[in-house]
């Protein structure tokens, strides 16, 4: 029965969905990341509880310093030796040489950045047509004082979101989407929610991963190997 189970529960884990969405409405942008049908916001975050402020403790006789350092007797004539004087003086920050920071403003190999690009651009292409736009709203509400600019404006933006949706649909694939514009006369600002909701299976993104971790690593084994 186990030899059931667990080829069950891995199935469920490549088709669980993990993703990113966002919303922009009256209370101002939102981020947060979706765990299936649940959502873990990431911005803005939630305001920290202050911490209880302590008593004040009351100090004793001696000071701190004296309390915390106690420097060594020595006898008549004799001198500080140098790992007291280390411990006496205080740590000082050790400065990076000059040689780490040429290290790090030094120039990379174009050609390795080559083979890593032709490995970048590829995966890219395959993540956009793996991943899915789970849910796409915007709601535009024009609002002017001219009405004529307003009408001018309205159907600007119809234009406009026309173009974007055909070039949404080629790119992506879109599940649920509801784009639309409004005019209100009689107000003064413009107003506009949208919100985005972007997943992929788990088991999609560990084929991408595994597919191009494994020819990236294979292209820098035989690089080292010709060097």
């Amino acid at each position: 029965m186990l030899w059931l189970i667990i080829p069950g529960i891995l199935l469920l884990l490549c088709l669980f969905p993990l993703g990113i969405g966002a919303v922009y409405g009256k209370q101002g942008p939102k981020v947060y990341l979706l765990l299936w049908k649940v959502k873990i916001p990431l911005y803005p975050r939630k305001p920290k509880k202050p911490k209880k402020e302590k008593a004040p403790v009351k100090p004793s006789g001696n000071s701190p310093r004296q309390e915390n350092k106690q420097e060594p007797v020595l006898a008549k004539g004799e001198k500080p030796t140098k790992e007291a004087k280390q411990e006496a003086s205080p740590a000082k920050d050790k400065k990076p040489s000059e040689e780490a920071k040429q290290e790090e403003d030094a120039p990379w190999d174009f050609e390795k950045l080559k083979s890593i690009l032709h490995l970048i651009v590829p995966f890219l292409g395959n993540l956009r047509r793996k991943i899915r736009i789970t849910r796409l709203q915007g709601y535009l509400l024009l609002a002017g004082g001219d009405p004529c600019d307003l009408a001018v404006n309205y159907g600007r933006a119809w234009a406009a979101l026309g173009n974007l949706q055909a070039l949404l649909n080629q790119a992506f694939v879109i599940k649920k989407q509801d784009l639309q514009v409004g005019c209100d006369f009689a107000g003064d600002n413009t107003l506009f929610y949208g919100r985005a909701d972007i997943t992929i299976t788990l088991g999609r993104l560990l084929g991408l991963v595994l597919r191009y971790g494994w020819k990236l690593l294979k292209s820098t084994k035989m690089k080292k190997a010709v060097e």
